[in-house]
């Protein structure tokens, strides 16, 4: 059973984001940093979104952060379209994106367009491009994938809003994404499945009523950056009701509730490995307790 984490491994922390920039360098200690319109940027709030077809007019927010605000004007254009502008979606607007002293939030605003047949999922990336004096922050691309609402399960496709406990920082909240697979009309992927330890999908099954999806553990979960001490990152899961390892073969176990929410019945835990094999555990980069529910975004 899953008691003593301290004597399993030690905790990393290697996926989290650090923004450096601004962090005390040159500061005074007895004073907080200070934000400045010379740091203001412009950037997606999110680097990803999927719809479906018959979602309507997709909302896209853009932002450029500064302590005063900054009047600019913003222009995007759209590349790497599978998407036909016409036939699959439409720009409400013009490409120009306009900011204010007030306002330091303006959105794109695209309809999608439902063609009521069976087809493929299409994609395409809106680039930021033109922003004058301010300069683009490290999200500057926005992909969107424009969901086949006719595909079996195209419920579950999308973006959810997760919410759990991990087992060293507590309350945790963050997205997963949900894509179906190409060729197995039962099978999906899942991105960001366990917060600061995911940069891999993982699969996972739908059964045939669609009550349940079934993660199979020791799946490629992450890649380390250049850390040769670590051979594979894999998820490994442990049984909500015993707290007994999920052996090899075993899976993490996802009940739907409704359209909308879903919950992960099992722990789950990203794990470093020092061989291939995944035998020798080096450390861990996170651990959540079963019950995280999702939500659909």
């Amino acid at each position: 059973m899953i008691i003593i984490k301290e004597e399993k491994m030690k905790k990393f922390n290697v996926f989290t984001v650090v923004i450096a920039s601004v962090l005390f360098f040159g500061c005074d200690l007895n004073e907080l940093p200070e934000f400045n319109d010379k740091d203001a940027f412009v950037a997606f709030e999110e680097a990803k979104y999927s719809f479906r077809e018959d979602a309507g007019v997709l909302k896209i927010p853009v932002m450029l952060p500064s302590a005063n605000g900054v009047v600019a004007k913003v222009e995007y254009e759209i590349k790497d379209a599978t998407a036909i502008e016409g036939e699959h979606f439409m720009i409400v607007g013009e490409r120009t994106l306009n900011f204010t002293n007030e306002n330091s939030t303006d959105t794109i605003f695209i309809l999608a367009i439902d063609n009521e047949r069976r087809a493929v999922d299409m994609s395409l990336v809106l680039e930021l491009k033109d922003a004058g004096a301010i300069p683009l922050g490290n999200q500057a691309e926005c992909y969107i994938n424009i969901e086949d609402d006719e595909h079996p399960l195209a419920n579950f496709v999308g973006t959810w809003e997760c919410k759990g406990e991990s087992y060293d920082d507590g309350a945790a909240q963050w997205n997963m994404y949900f894509t179906k697979d190409e060729k197995e009309e039962n099978k999906l992927w899942i991105e960001n499945l366990v917060l600061y330890g995911s940069n891999l999908p993982v699969y996972g099954i739908v059964n045939e009523d669609m009550t349940q999806i079934v993660v199979p553990v020791k799946q490629h979960i992450g890649k380390a950056p250049d850390d040769k001490s670590i051979a594979v990152i894999l998820l490994e899961g442990y049984y909500g009701q015993s707290g007994n390892d999920i052996p090899e073969g075993g899976v993490i176990t996802i009940d739907v509730i409704d359209d909308d929410q879903m919950e992960v019945m099992d722990w789950m835990e990203s794990v470093a490995y020092g061989d291939p094999g995944g035998q020798n555990a080096y450390g861990y980069y996170n651990l959540f307790y079963p019950n995280v529910m999702l939500t659909k975004k």
